[in-house]
């Protein structure tokens, strides 16, 4: 093990706190370097006032801030996945990659692509399970097939939630495993030919402020703001769904 490290790559998991594949990588007997990539792939795409990619950016700021209060910081790259792995493999000793699964159709065929660079390598991808409380296998029907009406479904997915499932994973008690860094730079959206004009209101993600006990009541009032207004923080997970 010596010398040899694990890397931490971030994401829809834009957060430090109670992150599965995180917890993985930290306790995996590795010392531990976090990295995102902004992925060209899908930012090519893109309008370049998307406020999504802002919202990612402004993000990322509190998790590297996050990651900074133990003497590390999250390394960002901007590239295609592929690219930025061969010169993090060509620059470091890596042993492992544990990221959190996708299920996007584009995810699914690039970590395959990663999965297979990286095992070329010798270098093992570790996924866990932490933007869903149950993947698509865990919930089937009596005959292992999977559901294709709802109400059944949901019965047997609440029938089989527990406790344990809903654990959060206590990331800073083992945060002695991240490598000490100096402050990384942050590519700012410019650098990535984005603007940074915010013209959307982004909405907190304090769950405090949420009105669960009358969100039954109030979710379908436009005049208020009823709903939890979470639909952006599960998106880019900078909340965890145990949370809610």
């Amino acid at each position: 093990m010596e010398n040899k490290i694990a890397l931490f790559w971030h994401r829809r998991d834009l957060r430090f706190d109670d992150n599965a594949g995180l917890y993985k990588a930290l306790k995996s007997g590795y010392p531990v370097q976090a990295i995102f990539i902004f992925d060209r792939n899908i930012l090519d795409k893109l309008p370049k006032n998307d406020q999504r990619v802002l919202f990612i950016h402004e993000s990322l700021k509190a998790v590297k801030a996050k990651y900074q209060s133990f003497g590390s910081d999250l390394k960002v790259y901007y590239g295609e996945p592929q690219e930025v792995f061969k010169q993090l493999i060509s620059e470091n000793q890596i042993a492992q990659v544990y990221t959190n699964r996708d299920y996007e159709p584009y995810a699914l065929q690039r970590d395959k692509e990663i999965f297979d660079l990286l095992k070329n390598e010798g270098i093992e991808l570790i996924g866990a399970k932490d933007h869903v409380i149950f993947e698509k296998n865990e919930v089937l029907k009596d005959d292992g097939k999977p559901y294709t009406v709802f109400t059944p479904y949901s019965r047997k997915w609440k029938a089989k939630l527990n406790a344990d499932y809903l654990k959060p994973y206590p990331n800073e008690k083992y945060a002695k495993a991240l490598i000490k860094t100096d402050v990384q730079h942050l590519i700012s959206l410019e650098e990535m030919g984005f603007s940074g004009e915010q013209t959307q209101e982004f909405p907190t993600n304090d769950l405090g402020q949420l009105s669960i006990d009358r969100y039954g009541e109030l979710r379908d009032i436009p005049s208020i703001r009823g709903t939890s207004r979470m639909s952006v923080h599960l998106r880019f997970g900078t909340v965890s769904i145990r949370a809610l």
